[in-house]
Order: structure tokens, then C-alpha cells, then sequence
């Protein structure tokens, strides 16, 4: 009604100025005044409201996290003949054709083995390894290590201490072992999502009387409830929205998670942990979600080896050849944060021989079938990728 008037305003205005316009349609004018005027009402209006799509939609953006969290990065003899060249090792090729890792905004793996702190590299069973296999891993895209599993005291205190420093250098975070007795879990946030995150192993391969009961068993976290609970509430009272742990458990070579295990992750769920990456049985193993009292767990009992030389020629099976990646996905709502995703993917090691070094390469199993990786050895080994996808898909049917 005021823009009406104005208009009319205007047009006596023009009538007492310079006398009356026979030829000009007042109404019609007036009429496509008011459509104009209505239609940049609206075009703004449009304007505005693509605007706050647009910022919510970055808000969801900045409160979505992505995980790929991988199982035991594993160096045996062969690897590191393998690795070697003229001008040290070199690890890079294992996540040749991996890209998922340096995409994800929170990318995590299990080190099984430690770093040397005298410049001699050993294999199985005391791992001692290059400090350029934790380069790789920062290389690939990682940003948490685990280091608590049973060879993660293998060259004693002082290993434990070059493998923090190390992963520590390359701008990386571990959990799991610790140089002093400020071992509570890693607070870490991503994407406006708070996460509590540490590691636990059953063991360490005869040497827990080194660590246990003595002035240093801040040093590794074993799988003791009383500890575990006490690290839960460090996460509470650090106001985390996701526990994520990872466990070093069960038994070699069986492709069921035992009792322990099943018995343990109910009480991590009890306890309120969100997420469980297993590893050490170096094959696979399934996948669950546990829920009590309204608590949701989303476990993934073994991711098996990331990269290792057990391979079906003189182990018992070829199952140890297999691996997962498990893809998470978080968002924060209102309510809380809720989990998205929790999916396995299976990966194979390819290991192969060229001008008398051995090569090894982890390979993406769907993607390498399907072309949307590409794969140079595909036709070599296609027959052991579809071998591998069956056995996977024998366990996440």
C-alpha cells in the first residue's frame, strides 16, 4: 500500500509539472512497479535463505568426521631386504595404491614393531625397524599410531621411547606406550568432534614382568580393567564425545573372535566406549554392534595384518595375506554425535619379486576388481583378489 501511493505520488507530481499524459497506462504501470518490486523481494529473500543453506551445510561439513583406521604394520626380514636401497629404506610402495588414508580426516594404524635406536634392524621376533617406516606412515596420511601390542617392548624402554620420539617428530600423535607417567589416553579434536583415544595390549610377549609392578608401568597399557576405567573418565571429564580404543587381542590365526575378547568388549561397551579396532589375530575377524542399557559399541574384533611377509607359502593358510580398512563415519547433531558409517573394506597384500628384490603392495580389493583404481600386477593376481573378496565375504555375508 505505501509503494502504491508513492507511485501515485509521483505521477500527479508529473501531472501538475507538465499536465496530464493521455498515453501513458497508470494502472499497468503500476502494475508492473509492484511485480517488479515483489519479484526483488523474493530474489533476495531466495538469496538469503541459499545463503543459510549454504552455512549450514559447512556447519555439518565442520562437524563430520571421516576415519580409516588400518590393523599391524609389521616389518619381517624379507620387508626390510626388500626396503633396502642405496640410499636407506624405503617403504612408500605399500600404500601405492591407498589414497583413503590421506582423505580421511582422521586416519589410524597399529605399529608392530618399534623403532631402532642403534641403526641394526631385526625382524621376527624382536622387530626393530627404520625410522623411514614411520615416515611412510606420515607420508600415506596418518595421524594416530597405536603401539601397544606385544612386540611393542622388544628393544626394552629405550625402543619404546625411539618409536614415541619418532612418530612424535613426523607430527603425529601415539597411544598406547609412554615415556612417563603422564599415560592418560590422547584428547584429540577433529572437525568440531572431540575424541579420547588410546590402546591396550594382552601382553608383551614375556616381558610384562620387565613393566608390570615396577617404578615404569606408566610405560605400556596392558588390557587391566582398573586402568581402562580409569582413562573412561579422563575422557569424561575432558568432555570427549567419542572413546575410541584400540585393543591388541585374541588369538592367532582364528578367524572367530574368542570369548575374552567378547567378554571384554561388553565390558568396554559397560564402561561407555564408542568405537573398538582390534588387532594381532593377523586375519580377519567380524564386525559387531553391541548395545546395553541404551549404549551403543561399534567393534571391529581383528583388522589382521596391514602389511606383513605372512604369506600361504609357508603358513598354515592364506588368510593371513587378508586385511580389512574400516571406514567410520561421525556426525555431530543437537543429540549428540551419531555414528554414520561403520564399514569394512577388504584389502590383500600383493608381494611379488622384481630384479631380485621383494615387493609388497596393499592393494584395495573391491576397487582393484572393479578398475576405479588401477592396478599394474591386476592380471597376475585377480584370481587371489577374487579369493580373497570370497573369504571376506564369508565373514561379513
Amino acid at each position: 500500500m505505501i509503494f502504491k501511493n508513492i507511485v501515485l505520488g509521483l505521477f500527479c507530481i508529473a501531472n501538475l509539472l507538465f499536465g496530464p499524459t493521455k498515453d501513458i497506462d497508470v494502472n499497468n504501470i503500476l502494475k508492473e512497479s509492484i511485480n517488479t518490486f515483489t519479484y526483488k523481494i523474493e530474489l533476495e529473500a531466495r538469496e538469503d535463505a541459499l545463503e543459510k543453506y549454504r552455512a549450514e551445510l559447512e556447519k555439518l561439513r565442520k562437524s563430520r568426521v571421516r576415519i580409516f583406521a588400518a590393523g599391524d604394520f609389521m616389518t619381517h626380514g624379507p620387508q626390510l631386504k626388500g626396503a633396502k636401497y642405496n640410499d636407506g629404506y624405503k617403504f612408500d610402495e605399500y600404500f601405492k595404491y591407498l589414497p583413503f588414508f590421506k582423505e580421511a580426516d582422521l586416519a589410524m594404524i597399529n605399529y608392530e614393531t618399534t623403532v631402532s635406536c642403534n641403526g641394526q634392524y631385526t625382524g621376527y621376533p624382536t622387530f626393530s625397524s627404520p625410522e623411514s617406516s614411520v615416515e611412510a606412515i606420515k607420508n600415506s596420511g596418518f595421524d594416530v599410531i597405536a603401539t601397544a601390542n606385544n612386540h611393542a617392548f622388544d628393544k626394552g624402554f629405550k625402543g619404546i621411547d625411539k618409536t614415541i620420539d619418532t612418530i612424535k617428530s613426523y607430527g603425529m600423535d601415539n597411544v598406547g606406550t609412554y615415556k612417563d607417567a603422564n599415560n592418560m589416553p590422547l584428547i584429540k579434536e577433529v572437525n568440531g568432534i572431540k575424541f579420547g583415544i588410546s590402546a591396550y595390549t594382552y601382553s608383551i610377549n614375556g616381558f610384562d614382568s620387565h613393566v608390570k609392578g615396577t617404578d615404569k608401568a606408566y610405560a605400556v597399557n596392558f588390557i587391566d580393567m582398573d586402568k581402562i576405567k580409569k582413562d573412561v573418565e579422563y575422557m569424561d571429564a575432558n568432555d570427549v564425545d567419542v572413546k575410541l580404543v584400540y585393543m591388541h587381542w585374541g588369538v592367532e590365526y582364528q578367524l572367530k573372535p574368542n570369548k575374552a575378547q567378547e567378554n571384554t568388549a561388553k565390558k568396554l561397551n559397560e564402561l561407555g566406549v564408542d568405537i573398538i579396532f582390534g588387532s594381532h589375530p593377523h586375519v580377519i575377524q567380524k564386525c559387531d554392534v553391541i548395545e546395553s542399557g541404551g549404549k551403543k559399541t561399534y567393534v571391529c574384533y581383528s583388522m589382521a595384518n596391514f602389511v606383513s611377509n605372512q604369506r600361504r607359502e609357508f603358513m598354515p593358510n592364506r588368510y593371513s595375506e587378508n586385511e580389512l580398512m574400516m571406514e567410520v563415519i561421525l556426525q555431530k547433531t543437537p543429540n549428540g554425535v551419531v555414528v554414520e558409517k561403520f564399514e569394512a573394506h577388504p584389502l590383500w597384500v600383493d608381494k611379488y619379486r622384481t630384479n631380485g628384490r621383494d615387493h609388497y603392495n596393499v592393494i584395495p580389493v573391491r576397487e582393484a576388481l572393479d578398475g576405479s583404481i588401477k592396478v599394474e600386477r591386476i592380471n597376475q593376481i585377480k584370481n587371489k583378489l577374487l579369493q580373497s573378496l570370497e573369504d571376506f565375504n564369508s565373514i561379513y555375508k
